[in-house]
C-alpha cells in the first residue's frame, strides 16, 4: 500500500472498539457511497458494526491486520470508539506479528497519548493513511455553541472558565480530557477509568445534595492531540451520567467533539434539565 490513491478507488479500513460512535460512523460512511472494511477489536466492538463488511481482530496480531488491509486494498484507516488499554499478556502474537513485538512492546509505554502516537506511528510506517472521523464525516461532529434549550447561568459559565484551563492543564501532562468543577472547586479528574467511571464518583462529592444541579463536566482534546485517533466521544450515557451525579452540564471543545445521535442527545439533555455547550479550540 502506498497510501497515494485516491480515496474513491480504495476501500476504508475501520478499526473498531466500543461503543455507539463506530456503528453510527460506519452507515454514514457507506450511505456516501465509499467501500467499506470493518476491523471489529475482539471484546470491544459491539455486535451492531459487524453488519457491515467486517473482521474481527485481536489486538496485538499486526501481521494479520496489515494482510488483511492489503487484501482489501485499504490505504486509508479509521480508528474509532472506545478500547481498553491491554497489558502485553493480553494480546494475541501470532507468528506472522512475531517482527512487529520490539514495535509492540514501544507502543505499550508511556500515557495514553502516546501510546496513541506510537501505534501511528507503526501503521504510518507500513503505508498506511490515517483519517480521522471528522476528516471523513463532519456531520458527527458538535460544531454548535448549544445544543438544547437549557443555558448555563454566570455562576456555570465561570466554572467552564475555570475547568477549560485545567482540563488543559492536565492534559499538557497525558492524564485525561475530562475535570469536573463545581463552585471554582475540582470534584473529579479523568485518569485512566475513563469519563463514565469518573461521573459516578462525582455525585457524593457534591457541596450540596437536593434537587438543585451545580457543576459542569468540562471535556476537551488534550494539547497537540492527534484528533484522528482519539478525538472525544458524547453520547446520550454521557448525559445521563451527568444527570445521575447532580451536575448541571457539560462543556466541550466545538468542532472537536463527535457526539452519537445529536438528536438524541440533545433531546436527553433537555428532559434530564442540563445543557450542553461548546468553547472555542485554542487554535480556531
Amino acid at each position: 500500500m502506498t497510501g497515494q490513491e485516491t480515496a474513491e478507488n480504495n476501500t476504508l479500513a475501520i478499526v473498531a472498539g466500543g461503543g455507539e460512535i463506530p456503528a453510527r460512523f460506519a452507515e454514514n460512511v457507506a450511505a456516501s457511497g465509499r467501500k467499506i472494511l470493518v476491523i471489529a477489536i475482539d471484546g470491544e466492538a459491539d455486535n451492531e458494526i459487524r453488519i457491515w463488511p467486517h473482521i474481527d481482530w485481536k489486538l496485538g496480531a499486526l501481521g494479520h491486520l496489515f494482510s488483511t488491509l492489503r487484501e482489501h486494498n485499504c490505504s486509508e484507516l479509521v480508528m474509532i470508539g472506545y478500547v481498553r488499554r491491554p497489558q502485553f499478556k493480553d494480546l494475541h502474537i501470532d507468528i506472522s506479528s512475531l517482527r512487529y513485538v520490539p514495535k509492540i512492546l514501544q507502543v505499550l509505554v508511556g500515557g495514553d497519548g502516546r501510546v496513541l502516537d506510537k501505534l501511528v506511528a507503526v501503521l504510518e510506517g507500513e503505508g498506511i493513511t490515517i483519517r480521522g472521523a471528522h476528516e471523513i464525516s463532519d456531520s458527527l461532529c458538535l460544531n454548535e455553541t448549544f445544543l438544547g434549550v437549557i443555558k448555563p447561568n454566570k455562576l456555570l459559565v465561570e466554572d467552564i472558565e475555570f475547568g477549560t484551563r485545567m482540563a488543559r492543564a492536565f492534559g499538557e501532562f497525558d492524564v485525561g480530557q475530562g475535570v469536573v468543577v463545581d463552585r471554582g472547586r475540582i470534584l473529579a479528574v479523568e485518569a485512566v477509568e475513563g469519563t463514565d467511571r469518573m461521573l459516578s464518583r462525582c455525585g457524593d462529592l457534591r457541596s450540596e445534595k437536593g434537587t438543585t444541579r451545580s457543576g459542569v463536566l468540562v471535556k476537551l482534546p488534550k494539547p497537540d492531540q492527534d484528533l484522528r485517533v482519539d478525538m472525544p466521544t458524547i453520547g446520550i450515557k454521557t448525559i445521563q451520567g451527568i444527570a445521575a451525579a447532580g451536575l448541571a452540564g457539560i462543556a466541550v471543545e466545538r468542532g472537536h467533539t463527535l457526539i452519537v445521535d445529536k438528536e438524541g442527545v440533545a433531546n436527553a439533555a433537555n428532559e434530564a434539565g442540563v445543557f450542553i455547550t461548546t468553547v472555542a479550540p485554542v487554535k480556531d
